[in-house]
């Protein structure tokens, strides 16, 4: 007769209440990029946030061509500039921009033979 191996026991650890609400996810062994948010951003725009460029393009929906004629088009009326820089990087206040789509509305909207 053959003798039977001892059988094997798996003493499993208790689950623990997870402070953070996370589910007893080790979040620190997720990759970032598996943890941001792949939708697009809700398009709104605040006037008294600054967003980055590509924050802003992601929540107009504006592409890099729409948002270069904006640009030229505030530069042609000498008005304010559209974006700003610090230290090397692009931002746009939300007001800026939304001074911006009323003054467009404003022209569009206005009968063409009417003089201001």
């Amino acid at each position: 007769m053959r003798p039977q191996a001892p059988s094997l026991q798996i003493n499993k650890a208790p689950k623990k209440e997870s402070p953070s609400g996370t589910d007893g996810l080790d979040l620190t062994k997720i990759d970032r990029k598996e943890r941001a948010p792949k939708e697009r951003v809700p398009g709104m725009v605040r006037p008294d946030e600054v967003y980055t460029l590509k924050e802003f393009m992601a929540r107009t929906g504006m592409g890099e061509s729409a948002l270069r004629a904006a640009r030229r088009k505030c530069a042609a009326r000498h008005e304010e500039p559209l974006v700003f820089y610090a230290h090397k990087l692009a931002f746009i206040h939300g007001k800026r921009w939304l001074e911006y789509l009323y003054s467009e509305n404003m022209e569009k909207s206005r009968p063409k033979d009417v003089e201001s």
